[in-house]
């Protein structure tokens, strides 16, 4: 490979795509993720995948301190978009449920996620090069 090394060369295509894909402002997406961060998103999935979670394991996922994980819930819950209930195995827990209001962001959310997708895989036209793409992805994902 002349020039640049692959690592450069990763990090300066991945900084593009990130550009491009405008991820930084979901709101350029859809106005109904204006104001909700990657870490809000990430929260209300767990919960969506997971919703007979502890706090312990949504700390754990988020890979966030306790502090950070509170402040997440906080602003959830002052947007409408979660609810802190007891936990039913756990009396000293907190079970976060989504609320109406959260679901529809979710779908929304989910519908986005899609169009994103969607975009980065009509970059490739061949079906196999797609299969190929998607495959070594989810090899990356699964080593990082």
């Amino acid at each position: 490979m002349s020039g640049a090394s692959e690592t450069e060369q990763l990090n300066a295509a991945l900084h593009v795509l990130l550009l491009r894909l405008n991820l930084a402002r979901l709101d350029l997406w859809s106005d109904k993720l204006a104001g909700v961060g990657y870490l809000d998103l990430h929260a209300m999935s767990f919960v969506e995948e997971k919703p007979d979670h502890t706090l312990a394991e949504m700390r754990a996922y988020l890979q966030v301190p306790q502090s950070t994980l509170t402040s997440i819930l906080d602003r959830l819950e002052q947007r409408g978009l979660v609810r802190r209930g007891v936990h039913p195995t756990d009396r000293r827990s907190y079970l976060i449920e989504l609320t109406k209001k959260g679901i529809e962001l979710q779908r929304e959310h989910h519908r986005v996620e899609r169009l994103i997708m969607r975009k980065i895989l009509d970059a490739l036209p061949d079906a196999g090069e797609r299969a190929q793409f998607v495959e070594l992805f989810r090899k990356i994902a699964s080593k990082v």
